[in-house]
């Protein structure tokens, strides 16, 4: 699973520390900046080459002894019954990952829908004001000053949790 999980880590700008390394090294280098959509585009094809890699290695060099797992829609369906409804928390928390998601494609997308693309003020500000990092902390200090519940001060995130 691990290998899985860092395999999509090559998808995102911010996936691995690599990733970050190299777009700052052609911003720097070259002055070209290589954008969120980009980057996950033409990363997609080396990740999903990466991922069948995988699972041919996993099923036929390592061939992991599976036991018999018979997993039936009801008993699925039960477990998500035993879990309840999504929490306010849980339901906030899943928007801030969409909101940092969005914010973190817009200096790419803002442009497609202004007259004159990249030069527009609009786009300009965006791309030079609302990089991956700074849209990284905005949503991670939101959840520490979301409420949850304000009569008990519970909050989104705590520091205990972060």
């Amino acid at each position: 699973m691990i290998a899985w999980g860092s395999e999509f880590g090559i998808l995102t700008p911010i996936g691995t520390p690599p990733n970050i390394i190299t777009i700052g090294f052609v911003q720097n280098g070259f002055n070209y900046r290589i954008g969120w959509a980009p980057w996950f585009l033409v990363c997609l094809p080396v990740a999903l080459v990466g991922v069948l890699a995988i699972y041919l290695v996993t099923k036929f060099v390592l061939r992991p002894e599976i036991p018999q797992w018979t997993a039936t829609p009801e008993m699925i369906r039960g477990e998500l019954r035993k879990m309840g409804p999504m929490t306010r928390g849980e339901k906030i928390a899943g928007g801030a990952l969409l909101t940092a998601l969005v914010l973190w494609s817009l200096p790419d997308t803002l442009p497609l829908f202004l007259p004159g693309q990249q030069t527009h003020p609009a786009s300009v500000w965006v791309r030079t004001h609302l990089d991956w990092s700074v849209t990284s902390i905005l949503v991670a200090t939101s959840l520490f000053l979301i409420p949850v519940e304000w009569e008990s001060r519970k909050f989104v995130m705590t520091w205990d949790e972060a």
